[in-house]
This record gives structure tokens, C-alpha cells and sequence, in this order.
């Protein structure tokens, strides 16, 4: 091969790494999600923050049911909001979070654990006073 014909063939190399380096996707790292606290009763606040997400919109599941949607990401993949904890038995409950991007690595999953709760009305009282009782978070 001549000169020009190795300076054609290096060319044309370089062209079509360029070319293929534009049509691969980016690689991103995986979803991931925490959230504060990781246990507590039914109506307890959670924060929950996520990064590393690919879509615009976020929808957060509890138990594969979804309990929030239209959640923002930002442009650097990145969400906070926060849900109270719903009604649910005691235990381990998942967390899950999607997004709208249809990314297989963009979905990130935590566990939040359901405390049992009791609560008394009134709190004090006379003998013979009326009290209800109010139980949460039993199986």
C-alpha cells in the first residue's frame, strides 16, 4: 500500500470510531435510592433521595404498587421528594423507584420496615370514661 492509501485507510478508521463512538450510548451508572428513615409506623414521613437515573419523570412504587407519580429528575439524574408511609403490615415493605426512560438499570429498589403502633384516645381520663383504641401495622 502507497502513502496516500495508508493516510486514506487511517482516515477513514478515524472517521468511523468518531461515528460509532456518537451512536453508543453513554454509559451511566446504575439507579440507586436511600431513604431516612428506614423504618417506622404507618404515616411516618420518608425523605427519599435517588441519583444516577436516566428519564425526566420518576414514579415510586410500595409494594409494586404505585403510590406517586411525576416525580422530577433532574438533568443530572438525580430526585428527592418524600410520602408517608401507608397503610401496611408490620415487616419489610420495597421501595421501588422507575423512571420514564424505559432503561432496564434505571430503576432502583430499598426496603422500609412497618413498626406496630397502638394509640390511645383520650390520654387521660376519668373512671369509667369512653377510650377508642387505634392499632396500626398488625398482620
Amino acid at each position: 500500500m502507497n502513502t496516500k492509501g495508508i493516510l486514506a485507510s487511517s482516515a477513514l478508521t478515524f472517521i468511523l470510531v468518531q461515528l460509532l463512538s456518537m451512536a453508543l450510548p453513554v454509559p451511566v451508572h446504575a439507579a440507586s435510592v436511600t431513604i431516612v428513615p428506614t423504618s417506622g409506623t404507618v404515616g411516618t414521613s420518608i425523605s427519599i433521595q435517588g441519583k444516577g437515573f436516566a428519564g425526566r419523570l420518576a414514579t415510586i412504587h410500595w409494594d409494586n404498587q404505585i403510590i406517586l407519580r411525576d416525580i422530577p429528575i433532574s438533568e443530572t439524574g438525580e430526585l428527592a421528594c418524600s410520602l408517608k408511609v401507608p397503610q401496611a403490615c408490620k415487616g419489610r415493605h420495597t421501595i421501588k423507584i422507575t423512571d420514564d426512560s424505559n432503561w432496564t438499570s434505571s430503576t432502583a429498589s430499598t426496603t422500609f420496615t412497618v413498626l406496630p403502633s397502638i394509640r390511645v384516645f383520650p390520654r387521660i381520663g376519668r373512671v369509667y370514661t369512653t377510650i377508642t383504641i387505634i392499632g396500626t401495622g398488625f398482620t
